[in-house]
């Protein structure tokens, strides 16, 4: 990363997995490839691919941890809380390979944008795009959006 960071001084690298806080919003980007890793695992797979996406969502937010296999994966005590969910995040963002997908469960938006370097995919999150006058609550907004060849 030291060749982009001469380039672009301005840039900030995040760890993995990252948590921001946008106003009173919090959001958790987290790197793995999630959803391989729990269908490999899993005694009775789901049947179709919608079946994965919300077993995994399910599953994550469940056990409150970004990484809920534990017995695959060596466990370092003293960082794991920065794998924990609890209290849960407003969304959490799986950079995962697979295609893109968005589902809220238990108030917490889940959202993969997909591969980038597949199609030029990308997801635009606004953590607050509208306010409910009635309780002041917060909506969220996903929207999925391509870069298609005109635009290059």
């Amino acid at each position: 990363t030291r060749g982009l960071k001469n380039k672009c001084p301005h840039v900030h690298f995040a760890t993995n997995p990252c948590r921001i806080r946008y106003f009173s919003k919090e959001l958790v980007v987290f790197r793995q490839n999630t959803l391989h890793l729990l269908h490999r695992q899993a005694i009775v797979p789901p049947r179709s691919g919608s079946d994965l996406v919300q077993h995994t969502v399910k599953t994550i937010l469940d056990q409150g941890h970004l990484s809920p296999s534990a017995g695959s994966r060596p466990i370092y005590w003293q960082y794991d809380h920065a794998m924990r969910l609890y209290p849960l995040a407003d969304a959490v963002i799986l950079a995962d390979r697979v295609d893109q997908f968005y589902e809220n469960y238990a108030d917490c938006d889940v959202i993969n944008p997909g591969p980038f370097s597949k199609d030029f995919s990308f997801v635009v999150y606004r953590p607050i795009a509208e306010v409910d006058t009635r309780d002041q609550a917060t909506k969220s907004d996903v929207e999925f959006s391509q870069i298609g060849e005109e635009d290059m």
